[in-house]
């Protein structure tokens, strides 16, 4: 006897197919609301615009530098990060595993940090 689904399960090809009209739909919906003036184009611009504005950044860049150029500049200011971040935390980590005073001294303010969501603290951490 065949167990009754809620969901069946769809077949690869036909999840495929869903996603590709759900993507031609929402692309569709976007150009007739841009098209139409549904909305301000400073607020949503037209599909044939973001390209435009795509092509001009991968071409020309963006103050005085290419796009890759940006792409680079901010990989290495993340591995930059992580380099100095790491060299800190582990040695402070085994410092605090390893001396009850200063697991006293550090645990409140981790404790503190552990509950946060990311994205309550990330803003603040991009400021700071």
């Amino acid at each position: 006897m065949r167990e009754f689904q809620v969901f069946p399960q769809l077949r690869p090809n036909k999840i495929r197919v869903i996603s590709l009209a759900a993507i031609i739909v929402f692309l569709l919906l976007w150009f007739t609301v841009t098209w139409f003036s549904l909305v301000p184009e400073v607020i949503l611009p037209s599909p044939l615009g973001v390209l435009a504005s795509i092509k001009k950044l991968l071409f020309k860049g963006f103050a005085g530098a290419s796009l890759f150029e940006h792409i680079g500049i901010s990989l290495l200011r993340v591995f930059v990060a992580i380099f100095f971040a790491t060299l800190l935390a582990v040695p402070l980590g085994i410092i605090v595993a390893l001396n009850d005073y200063i697991n006293g001294v550090i645990n409140p303010f981790i404790e503190f940090y552990r509950p946060l969501p990311p994205l309550a603290y990330l803003p603040l951490v991009i400021i700071w």
